[in-house]
């Protein structure tokens, strides 16, 4: 048998791992610079670092990313670059931030990641590649940088890309966190200084406290951002980035004023640092770190009996645990907690139970103090806010002119339609004649008005709180298909728009997309103009609501393949959608009839040709999945984050008795097994395996038990209750007579989805190499379900924020702008003052950083692996040919209702689904000798497995308007 051949490590030509990346480091004391670097420092590929080994008992178990990202994932090492390990911190404080900036989404053995950093002067993100050799020392084998706390690289990854985009590892010592946010979030960023220097401060003694904030803003000259190797000092300095005038009075803000700006901009969900006075960061005064930067974490005014009015800060030193903390009032050994327990409770904090307890107590990082005492130690705030510090920042040239950007590799006519055909009045049209009858528009123009969301900024690309399935009403080709499984998933298809959720007036627009044969990222930008004919989409899709994402989406994808007649012509294969929507892996199921069973297929696909692939598998027992271990793959794998489609037969399927359409791919969206009277789950309990499923195109919908418009519903309403169904109006209304419009979702009996569906598409990296995916451990599924009900409780979050901030935005900009150029100019009263409170108070709380983190999962595979549910065999699926639609007796009993998709039903004995050919849209199939089972006696492990071989083309159409 021929050796696995392993991919060789990736080496970043362009950023070696030697001493030019580097430039110089300091060793006990000692500056070492070129090729004396060698003496005290080596390359480590991430799998050979001892602090990997150690977090995971000596086993190589090295994660991108581990059960999400805290900010105690954040510990900085010898250079110092706190600056940009706060701005860390700031990000990993905002689930889903730092996961965003990877384009590659998980660990991989070639050793090449690929990340995006915004690039101020282009206006757009840009690739970043670098490999995983890390600098360590050689004594002891340390990481020389950022120190990971646990077996998550994300850290040192993120660090490596910095430093290649400034130049070198040594330009990142003193550097700025405004700069370190802006690069990462590439959100407006502005900072606020507080120096004796600045205007009136110069006349107002030295107490600190009695001076103002003078706002200053951020550079954009690109050759000061980025500094060539050899070069000594940083230039992403103070005196190189920021540009202010401390002659314009409306520039300098009170510390009050400053200080609800900061409660005000962490209620809407903005990112805020601060630094410390002084030049030497070996330095410390009362547990403050000089000349060193900081995460903010909360701001809240309280009220206390004794001490009146206190103004609370939360910050967090990026040493993280074990590092210096603020000592004096309202730090952990402070006795002023057990004295106003009332602050204590309205901060969310708990103090020690003694000063003896928490003088014993390790450090985290984090520490309260009063603003009077912050005002002290710190001389600089950042704030980096996705709609502008007070919303009278604008993104547009003086006189509100903006350049429209036109993309020239995919330019408005014929060109980018490729071979695309156009029946016009029973004329079919190509090539050049399409330009007389398709015209390219605008997003704005195709889209009425009032399908915008009305943001902060105007326009938004998304509705409050995120996608969902039922935001699309494309064709029912693969690709909507694959779009809709992916907007099942919480912030699934916000986190593949890097250029962010508004609406730009530029027109240009970021989309990460992954090329599936080589799971490369591409975030190339793209214009919104749209090919229409009668003002429409020639593709067909619609907009519902306020989703206009789709048509940009969809153009995203066309601008990938270079034509859009390969997305709306061709057709898309839901396995190459879904590996280039998510760049994870992707494989077939699909019914063998000879062996009732679903076999597995390994997937390969040909670059920039969406409507084509090959499977290969192996024609051996392994390859071959019963129908019940189906459902609980379904079960898990959809609880897993794994995104799972599929298409229906082309012969069996009667549309007109079922509802369902032949040879269609449909999103499947839940799977879950339920009891019929709610009750928990038990050995004789009725039950009942349901799959939940839509149509992209909303038009054929299930007619049988559990649809919409069926009676079983009312008969056992806590099925209802535990799945959230509620029976849209159209199957309430007319559904018999089809006028009204449906929404495309459905449920159905799993018994019912195997007569007619026949070949599943699933996706996820949980998949690759796992050849019994319905095997999970249950602490996993646990995790699992955690992090789902996170995600959802985050996009409520965010949908919060947002119609926080479109509460306050129109009067904050009002009195942002009176400030400025009202009557009584910078003195006519607080912008934020107001605005802070109502936010403070109306602002979801978010989770303390103190409590403690959920359990990550344990690593499952392997013998150790349990079935994640053990009940008792489902009824024979019965009949192999469609059977009238009546209701059935269900007996099994159910998953508990809490955690969706969390237990599926054991393999009932002798269970068959329907004897049916494999077949597909434009699948042809081609069965080699191969096919048949091994010869009686062989031995299947000892010999190599013959292989069969699919391949998959699409077929051309043509569109009628």
């Amino acid at each position: 048998m021929a050796a696995v051949i392993k991919p060789l490590p990736f080496v970043d030509i362009k950023f070696q791992p030697n001493e030019e990346a580097i430039i110089e480091i300091r060793h006990k004391g000692v500056l070492y610079q070129g090729t004396d670097i060698r003496d005290v420092v080596e390359w480590r590929r991430l799998k050979d670092l001892q602090c990997f080994i150690r977090a995971t008992d000596g086993k190589v178990n090295v994660r991108l990313f581990e059960d999400g990202v805290r900010t105690a994932d954040i510990n900085q090492g010898s250079v110092g670059d706190c600056w940009l390990l706060s701005s860390l911190a700031c990000l990993a404080s905002r689930p889903g931030a730092v996961e965003k900036l990877f384009l590659t989404p998980e660990y991989n053995e070639e050793g090449r990641y690929q990340l995006r950093l915004w690039d101020k002067q282009a206006r757009r993100y840009s690739d970043i590649v670098v490999d995983d050799h890390i600098p360590i020392w050689r004594q002891g084998g340390q990481p020389c940088y950022a120190r990971p706390a646990g077996n998550e690289a994300w850290v040192l990854l993120l660090e490596k890309a910095m430093a290649k985009h400034v130049g070198s590892y040594a330009s990142l010592s003193g550097g700025m966190a405004s700069w370190a946010l802006e690069t990462l979030t590439g959100h407006y960023t502005c900072v606020f200084l507080l120096e004796r220097k600045f205007g009136p401060n110069s006349f107002a003694g030295p107490d600190p406290r009695n001076w103002k904030w003078l706002r200053a803003e951020l550079a954009t000259r690109p050759a000061d951002r980025v500094m060539a190797f050899g070069a000594r000092s940083s230039l992403i300095s103070r005196t190189t980035m920021y540009v202010y005038d401390e002659d314009d009075a409306s520039k300098f803000y009170a510390h009050e004023e400053v200080f609800m700006a900061v409660v005000y901009h962490l209620a809407i969900g903005n990112l805020v640092a601060a630094a410390t006075v002084g030049t030497d960061d070996e330095q410390e005064v009362d547990g403050v770190v000089r000349a060193h930067a900081y995460t903010v974490v909360a701001a809240q005014p309280v009220s206390s009996s004794g001490r009146g009015q206190l103004l609370m800060i939360q910050v967090r030193n990026p040493h993280g645990k074990g590092g210096l903390e603020w000592s004096g009032d309202w730090s952990d050994r402070s006795t002023l907690w057990l004295k106003h327990p009332e602050v204590a409770a309205a901060v969310g904090y708990e103090p020690p139970a003694s000063v003896t307890a928490a003088a014993s107590a390790a450090t985290d990082g984090y520490f309260w103090m009063e603003w009077r005492d912050f005002v002290m130690h710190f001389k600089e705030l950042t704030f980096c806010c996705a709609n502008g510090f007070d919303y009278v920042e604008e993104e547009t040239p003086a006189g509100g002119w903006v350049e429209v950007f036109e993309d020239s590799t995919f330019p408005h006519d014929h060109r980018s339609l490729g071979d695309y055909k156009f029946v016009y009045n029973g004329n079919p049209m190509t090539g050049a004649e399409l330009d007389d009858i398709i015209k390219w528009m605008r997003l704005k123009d195709v889209a009425a008005p009032d399908q915008f969301r009305r943001g902060v900024r105007g326009l938004k690309l998304f509705s409050g709180g995120g996608t969902h399935p039922d935001d699309i009403d494309g064709s029912s080709n693969g690709l909507m298909v694959a779009v809709a499984c992916l907007a099942n998933k919480p912030g699934g298809i916000e986190e593949l728009f890097v250029s962010g959720k508004e609406y730009r007036p530029d027109g240009a627009y970021q989309v990460r997309l992954y090329e599936p044969t080589s799971r490369t990222a591409s975030i190339a930008p793209f214009d919104d103009w749209i090919p229409c004919f009668s003002g429409n989409p020639i593709t067909k899709t619609k907009i519902l609501g306020s989703e206009v994402w789709v048509l940009l989406l969809e153009k995203a994808v066309a601008h990938f393949v270079e034509s859009y007649s390969k997305v709306s012509m061709w057709g898309v294969q839901v396995c190459w959608a879904l590996a280039c929507l998510t760049g994870e892996y992707t494989c077939l199921l699909m019914w063998e009839p000879n062996r009732k069973m679903f076999r597995r297929l390994e997937l390969r696909y040909t670059e920039k040709t969406p409507a084509q692939y090959r499977a290969e598998y192996a024609s051996d027992e392994q390859s071959l999945i019963a129908t019940d271990d189906v459902f609980r793959t379904f079960a898990a794998q959809l609880l897993l984050g794994c995104l799972v489609a599929a298409e229906t037969d082309r012969e069996e399927v009667d549309s007109d008795t079922t509802g369902l359409a032949r040879a269609r791919n449909y999103s499947v969206l839940d799977a879950r097994v339920v009891t019929l009277d709610g009750s928990a789950p038990s050995p004789t309990g009725r039950n009942v395996r349901l799959v939940k499923l839509r149509d992209p195109a909303r038009q054929n919908e299930w007619k049988g038990d559990w649809s919409d418009s069926s009676s079983l519903w009312d008969q056992h309403p806590a099925v209802a209750r535990t799945l959230d169904f509620k029976r849209e109006a159209a199957a309430e209304g007319d559904a018999a007579s089809g006028s009204a419009r449906r929404d495309g979702s459905f449920w159905m009996t799993f018994e019912d989805f195997l007569r007619y569906f026949r070949t599943m598409t699933l996706c996820g990296k949980s998949l690759r190499g796992n050849t019994k995916p319905w095997l999970v451990r249950q602490d996993e599924l646990d995790a699992a379900a955690r992090r789902l009900a996170e995600a959802r409780r985050l996009q409520q979050l965010r949908a919060e924020q947002e119609a926080l901030e479109d509460a306050q935005h129109r009067e904050l900009r009002r009195r942002a702008a009176d400030r400025a150029h009202g009557p009584d100019g910078p003195a006519s009263g607080q912008i934020f003052a107001q605005a802070a409170i109502a936010a403070a108070a109306a602002a979801p709380k978010r989770q303390q950083p103190r409590q403690q983190a959920p359990a990550a999962a344990a690593a499952g595979g392997g013998s150790s692996a349990t079935p994640i549910a053990v009940v008792p065999a489902m009824t024979p699926a019965g009949p192999t040919s469609p059977r009238p639609m009546t209701p059935t007796m269900l007996a099994a009993p159910a998953a508990p209702p809490a955690a969706p998709a969390a237990a599926a039903a054991a393999p009932a004995a002798g269970e068959s689904a329907p004897a049916s050919p494999p077949a597909g849209a434009t699948a042809t199939l081609n069965v080699g000798p191969g096919a048949a089972t091994p010869a009686a006696g062989a031995d299947p492990a000892s010999s190599k497995p013959q292989v069969v071989v699919v391949e998959a083309g699409g077929c051309k159409g043509c569109a009628i308007m």
